[in-house]
C-alpha cells in the first residue's frame, strides 16, 4: 500500500455525477479527503450524461499530470479531456467526473 502523492500545491478539485448512482458524489467527497489532505472540493454537480463507463480524471491546468494519472489509477478511471458537452467548472484545477465503474479500489 503506497501513500498517495500530494499534490505539491492546494488542488481545487470538481465532482461531477456521470453515472446512474445517486449521491456518489458524497461518498466519494469523503473518500477523496481521506486520500489527500491538500485539496479542496469546490463544486459537486450533476454531469451533462449519466452513461460514463469509467470514471474520467481531467487536468484542467495541464500543471497535475502525476496527481491525475495516480487518481484515475486509484479510481479504476482515465484521465482524459474534457469530454464533448460538459461545461467547464469554474475555479478549478481537476475534474473528476464519476463513472458507472466503481471507484472503490478492489483489496
Amino acid at each position: 500500500e503506497t501513500a498517495a502523492t500530494e499534490p505539491t500545491e492546494r488542488l481545487n478539485i470538481a465532482i461531477y455525477n456521470g453515472s446512474q448512482k445517486i449521491g456518489i458524489t458524497n461518498s466519494f467527497d469523503d473518500e477523496l479527503k481521506a486520500m489527500y489532505s491538500n485539496i479542496d472540493i469546490v463544486l459537486k454537480e450533476t454531469a451533462q450524461k449519466s452513461d460514463y463507463e469509467k470514471s474520467v480524471v481531467v487536468d484542467l491546468t495541464k500543471h497535475n499530470a502525476p496527481f491525475a494519472k495516480e487518481l484515475a489509477a486509484k479510481i479504476n478511471g482515465v484521465v482524459g479531456e474534457l469530454p464533448e458537452g460538459e461545461t467547464l467548472p469554474e475555479n478549478s484545477d481537476v475534474l473528476i467526473i464519476l463513472g458507472n465503474n466503481d471507484y472503490k479500489q478492489v483489496p
